[in-house]
């Protein structure tokens, strides 16, 4: 029973710490970041410039020194690791379930917010097609 009590201790650190630190490094860390790599952008678009203001050339300016979006893997990733927390460790830590619940609606966001805010606009990939599954059924 003492090695429940401590495994019950260690697994609620581990995932309130990992939530806290995940979203932290994930979101607002680069959404900081960004905000100073735009007040540079700033200044110097304003020293080019003078007094004339071209709001379009400075946000176009913004956007390309914005990092890209590598894709939704490590979100997937952290998803389903924190889904296998659950279901092995969920009969020691019934409060597991809640704690992750909790995290994914704020993964929601986090990553929400972290597309509009901290990367550039994905650029379409061109396809031949729309696919198998779009084909007309007569």
């Amino acid at each position: 029973m003492q090695d429940m009590v401590l495994l019950r201790q260690s697994l609620a650190t581990l995932l309130i710490t990992s939530q806290i630190l995940n979203q932290v490094m994930e979101a607002f860390l680069p959404y900081w970041l960004q905000r100073r790599r735009n007040k540079k952008v700033h200044k110097r678009m304003r020293r080019m410039m003078g007094d004339k203001e071209l709001p379009l050339l400075e946000q176009v300016q913004l956007e390309t020194e914005m990092n890209t979006y590598l894709g939704t893997f490590d979100d997937y990733l952290e998803q389903f690791l924190l889904f296998g927390y659950v279901s092995l460790f969920s009969c020691v830590y019934p409060l597991a379930a809640v704690l992750v619940v909790l995290n994914n609606i704020t993964e929601v966001y986090s990553d929400a917010f972290k597309m509009c805010h901290v990367f550039k606009r994905p650029f379409s990939e061109p396809a031949a097609n729309i696919g198998v599954c779009w084909h007309s059924r007569r």
